[in-house]
């Protein structure tokens, strides 16, 4: 939101969520999110400031670095008295900053300190009349383009995240080519791994834990008045939205 930009004459936020993630001393970075639970993440430590006081949350997966950087920034941007504690530990006031308990990223796999395969993905579109893969380095949830299909690789097994616009074609070819990726990958995958398609605004914890920062609201003002009582299902809650 910029609100620690100098000059900026944006009100903060009386509540604050920063995700620090990294692998090294070099790559560690802190990012805010939004201040809600689904925003956790088992790999990393969040830090999430108060009014009366500062946590710094340690995820069963995150790294030393990670540790070492949350400190950093809680000194940074609070001068209320720091807490530290562990994933599994919160306090109820925890709970409460971020509007109470919600699922979040905590599969087994984000619970390991060091990931022995890291993630890839896949950009597959038709736009330039043909069909062609095309890998994203350093990616992240605004890499997600909602006119075609993306693949993620996780080893363990392959997301297909299916954007709003993408056509048949490419939705079709999609499948065929993550089966062909897998006989041809030259590590010997199991050509048993699971393909699993992932349609957008429909984000399962498995699939956003593996970006950083995700944003779970990002398309919800995307979505139709249908699909919005689906979701909710509840027609008062709809009118409730919109006064």
């Amino acid at each position: 939101g910029g609100t620690s930009r100098s000059g900026n004459t944006e009100p903060e936020p009386a509540i604050r969520l920063f995700q620090v993630r990294g692998t090294d001393e070099y790559n560690t970075k802190a990012t805010e999110v939004p201040a809600r639970a689904t925003s956790l993440n088992s790999n990393d430590v969040f830090v999430l400031k108060t009014d009366t006081m500062c946590y710094l949350w340690c995820g069963k997966g995150c790294s030393g670095d990670e540790r070492e950087m949350a400190k950093t920034v809680a000194n940074i941007i609070s001068t209320q008295d720091k807490q530290t504690i562990l994933e599994g530990q919160e306090p109820a006031e925890f709970w409460v900053a971020l509007g109470g308990k919600a699922p979040y990223s905590s599969d087994k796999r984000f619970q390991e300190t060091v990931v022995q395969y890291k993630p890839r993905l896949f950009e597959c579109s038709n736009q330039t009349g043909r069909f062609i893969m095309t890998e994203v380095v350093d990616f992240a949830q605004s890499d997600l383009d909602e006119d075609d299909v993306m693949m993620l690789d996780t080893w363990e097994e392959l997301f297909l995240w299916i954007g709003k616009s993408a056509n048949e074609y490419e939705k079709t070819e999609s499948l065929n080519s993550a089966k062909e990726y897998l006989k041809s990958h030259p590590a010997g995958r199991d050509l048993a791994t699971p393909i699993i398609t992932v349609k957008q605004g429909h984000e399962p914890p498995t699939f956003t834990g593996w970006f950083s920062a995700w944003d779970s609201h990002k398309w919800s003002s995307d979505l139709s008045y249908e699909d919005m009582k689906k979701n909710l299902g509840d027609v008062s809650a709809i009118s409730q939205i919109s006064a």
